[in-house]
């Protein structure tokens, strides 16, 4: 339930805290409906729950939420009642934690909970989406509409713990072949191939042509516990996907993902 205040003017905080200094910082929660300054907001069931059962919150408590919008909402909590909470919006300020390259990871579903981590730390360090892609290796089960489900609030989780301003989409699993198609469709692509060892993906990506004035966008291709094929790492080469490497150490894939998405971040010049 939402109710619109007579007047929605967005009043922007500046630099503080929303817990103040020397205080715990607020909980932060996406959710998925306009927010406006003066705004009377009755949480959603599951996140009235955390907020009552599981963080034992008060009226008078600090909330920040966040839609995408690329704001961060201030919101004191007014009433906790039966299984309702109700807050009202406070103020609004810019989230700045957002990178402006947007890359996405490519990966392919791991065992056990090896891709829930994938998926949690490349979120923590700013991956922008992720592509489960099936490859000729890829020995984990069956990624049916639960698990990406499952998949997408691991990400919704680590954004709020990231205090990321936008919860990274987990797109439905796809072949390998589509997987290629879409990431060249939007811009260049690199994956991650145990054999290569000429070039590194930090200087594959300082040699990729500069876009004046848009904001870059990878992909990165990630592969399963075994790795990717000969066939294809020729399908890539076909496709314009550029094999690199992370150097003479074997990594595991979980931490390939997670150490990939760092350096390419890092030399897009976004983990400064």
């Amino acid at each position: 339930m939402i109710r619109q205040p007579a007047t929605n003017q967005a009043r922007e905080q500046p630099e503080p805290d929303e817990a103040g200094a020397g205080q715990h910082a607020a909980p932060r929660f996406f959710v998925d409906f306009p927010l406006a300054v003066g705004q009377q907001v009755e949480l959603p069931e599951a996140l009235a729950h955390q907020v009552r059962r599981v963080l034992r919150l008060r009226p008078g408590a600090a909330l920040v939420l966040l839609n995408g919008d690329g704001l961060e909402y201030s919101v004191e909590l007014t009433a906790l009642d039966g299984q309702r909470a109700v807050g009202q919006v406070l103020a609004t300020r810019r989230n700045g934690t957002e990178p402006r390259a947007a890359v996405t990871l490519y990966a392919a579903p791991l065992k056990g909970d090896h891709f829930a981590y994938t998926l949690q730390k490349a979120t923590e360090i700013g991956a922008a989406a992720f592509v489960p892609v099936l490859t000729a290796r890829t020995i984990a089960g069956e990624a049916n509409a639960s698990k990406v489900e499952r998949w997408q609030r691991i990400v919704r989780e680590a954004a709020e713990q990231a205090r990321r301003g936008r919860v990274p989409p987990v797109r439905s699993p796809m072949v390998l072949a589509e997987a290629f198609r879409l990431a060249t469709a939007a811009g260049p692509g690199l994956i991650l191939w145990e054999e290569e060892a000429r070039q590194g993906l930090r200087e594959a990506i300082a040699a990729l042509p500069a876009a004046r004035g848009v904001a870059p966008a990878l992909g990165v291709f990630i592969g399963p516990e075994g790795g990717f094929s000969p066939a294809e790492i020729a399908l890539a080469h076909e496709a314009g996907i550029i094999p690199v490497t992370l150097g003479a150490r074997i990594l595991r894939a979980e931490t390939a993902a997670a150490v990939a998405t760092a350096l390419a971040l890092a030399a897009l010049g976004e983990m400064d």
